[in-house]
């Protein structure tokens, strides 16, 4: 078996290129969704093992193509981070320094921004009606962020768009930053100032 990175990815198209090196001898190689094995969806930079087989026009392929080592992959990240941010916010709620009903909020601004980064991927590839980006952000924004993450992973959406990218790691921290502040004594006192 040859060892390579996937230097190239088209994951709307589902094929990519290897690189490989294999007795002393570098090469790339067209490498299809199909012929990959194991979890989920491929991205530049992985490392796998594969074997070399004839492809069409007399040029070589990879098939059999598996990922190398114990990698946790991004899905798995992106789910930790938002399980961790809602056990926390759940873990402080009972404590009595946030909200009753905090939890449930994000929870459920979480599934919404997961279904609706999801539709939108579902319909890139078939031109279909998509959701504007500044709808994405708002649910971010508005605490949907965790499932945003997830779903940005998940289903491989809008993870190296820019300036998307930035702007949603810059809601995600300000919405984050705005909920401890808001629950903290001087957000507190500035709240009831406003409300009076």
């Amino acid at each position: 078996m040859a060892r390579g990175k996937l230097i190239r990815w088209n994951d709307a198209r589902g094929f990519g290129f290897l690189a490989y090196e294999e007795n002393g001898v570098e090469g790339e190689l067209f490498a299809h969704i199909r012929d990959f094995k194991g979890r989920g969806r491929p991205s530049e930079g992985d490392e796998f093992t594969f074997n070399i087989a004839p492809g069409k026009n007399g040029k070589s392929k990879a098939v059999n193509i598996r990922a190398t080592g114990f990698n946790l992959s991004a899905p798995i990240i992106a789910l930790l981070a938002a399980a961790a941010w809602l056990s926390l916010v759940y873990f402080l709620e009972h404590q009595q320094r946030a909200d009753a009903g905090s939890s449930v909020y994000y929870l459920l601004a979480s599934a919404l921004s997961l279904a609706v980064f999801g539709w939108d991927k579902f319909q890139a590839p078939r031109n279909g009606r998509r959701v504007p980006e500044a709808n994405l952000l708002l649910l971010t924004a508005a605490g949907g962020w965790p499932g945003g993450l997830v779903a940005r992973h998940l289903f491989r959406h809008k993870t190296r768009k820019q300036p998307f990218r930035f702007i949603f790691w810059l809601l995600t921290i300000l919405n984050a930053t705005a909920f401890f502040f808001l629950f903290s004594e001087p957000g507190k006192t500035l709240l009831s100032g406003w409300i009076g």
